[in-house]
């Protein structure tokens, strides 16, 4: 068999809030991981999207993160990479579970011989869930997480490396017209950069209205947008 599901977690019901960490005890190269967070609605409708439920996603070495980002960041950087994935379902009925995926992909696509991560190159790999059952539904109770890893099995992989999505930056926005400077990383490799923008009942764009990727001098500015909007 070239590739199978490996079971880093069976279903544990969390409790309602804190951080369960799993350690990646499988030695073969991971080609992607999959969590599964599921909750019994308590009440009809909604207090917030249900991303909310996992405010953290992190992949660890010590102290060193792999990755790092927000159930809501975790579930867009998918969306753009995996078009018309669903990854919540429910009828946001009382009584009814509601079931949401969380993808760590490390390559381009699945089983990417070049891009994986191989957790024999680390010293103490671990993933990190912060959890909230109640943060969409403030009457949910029993969050059960489940998480596969998808690895390469007989088939023989060398990877040069894996794709990191981390939360490089975040900070509140300003007054109209200000504007903040962002480092980028001089020793990574950049392939893809998001911009999230959030306000309650506004759209993204309310919160951003230009973006300019520059080299230090506006002499050399190889990316501008300025309507988001259309965007």
């Amino acid at each position: 068999m070239k590739y199978r599901t490996a079971l880093l977690l069976a279903a544990e019901d969390l409790g309602e809030s804190g951080t369960k960490t799993i350690d990646i005890d499988v030695s073969k190269p991971i080609s992607r991981i999959e969590l599964i967070y599921k909750t019994t609605k308590g009440d009809h409708g909604m207090d917030a999207p249900t991303p909310a439920n996992i405010p953290k996603i992190e992949l660890v070495d010590g102290s060193k993160p792999l990755h790092s980002l927000t159930g809501y960041e975790n579930q867009a950087l998918a969306y753009y990479n995996h078009p018309g994935v669903l990854m919540d379902i429910g009828e946001h009925l009382k009584d009814i579970d509601e079931v949401d995926t969380y993808f760590i992909d490390f390559g381009r696509w699945l089983w990417d011989e070049l891009l994986a991560f191989d957790p024999s190159r680390f010293t103490n790999p671990q993933l990190k869930v912060t959890f909230d059952e109640d943060a969409a539904d403030t009457e949910a109770g029993a969050g059960f997480l489940e998480v596969w890893a998808h690895i390469f099995d007989e088939k023989v992989i060398s990877p040069i490396g894996f794709l990191s999505a981390i939360e490089h930056f975040d900070y509140t926005c300003g007054s109209g017209d200000s504007y903040e400077t962002i480092e980028l990383p001089e020793d990574k490799v950049i392939r893809q950069m998001l911009v999230r923008a959030h306000q309650d009942g506004k759209e993204p764009w309310y919160s951003i209205d230009e973006a300019r990727l520059d080299e230090g001098t506006l002499d050399r500015i190889p990316w501008e947008y300025t309507n988001l909007e259309m965007y």
